[in-house]
């Protein structure tokens, strides 16, 4: 089935962390990819450690991408572009897909949208669909069987309190 964690809410990528590590207690095999985070985010780290969880590497030092411009983001669509196809082919070894930040990264037009639905869309069914990130709209949540809107009602970083490693990352 397909699941989407998506709204602007703490917890996304923590709840597809708790099932990476569900299934792979399970005796799944999990392959997880983060788009737009750096690989050290605090997760990455046991997750590798886990037997049946594959972690791809992501682009290291890919920095704040709200604050990219035009230019930079017609630089990076390639990577995704390619990267997503590598997922595509290694999704016959693994019963568990987890693509972390997933709808940032077509917000922001690093993925392009057309690619990552049909992506989705063809997704087999006998294999579980991970989808973490603000923004999924209705065509995604339409594919999909699971969906779970994760809203904030009070964060810290509203008072100026800056993400903590291990807390927020």
């Amino acid at each position: 089935m397909k699941h989407i964690y998506t709204g602007d809410g703490k917890g996304k990528t923590t709840a597809a962390v708790g099932m990476t590590v569900r299934a792979a207690g399970a005796g799944k095999r999990v392959l997880f990819y983060q788009f737009l985070k750096d690989n050290t985010s605090s997760e990455i780290k046991p997750l590798k450690e886990l037997d049946n969880v594959t972690v791809l590497k992501g682009m290291d030092n890919i920095g704040k991408v709200w604050t990219y411009t035009g230019a930079e983001i017609e630089k990076l669509k390639p990577y995704f572009s390619e990267k997503l196809s590598e997922i595509s082919k290694l999704t016959e070894s693994c019963d568990v897909l987890v693509l972390d930040e997933f709808f940032v990264a077509v917000k922001y037009g690093y993925l392009n949208y057309g690619e990552a639905y049909e992506f989705v869309k063809a997704f087999p069914h006998d294999k579980e669909l991970v989808l973490t990130g603000r923004g999924a709209d209705e065509k995604f949540i339409d594919l999909c069987d699971y969906v779970s809107r994760i809203d904030s009602v009070k964060h810290p970083y509203g008072n100026g309190v800056q993400a903590r490693a291990g807390i927020e990352y």
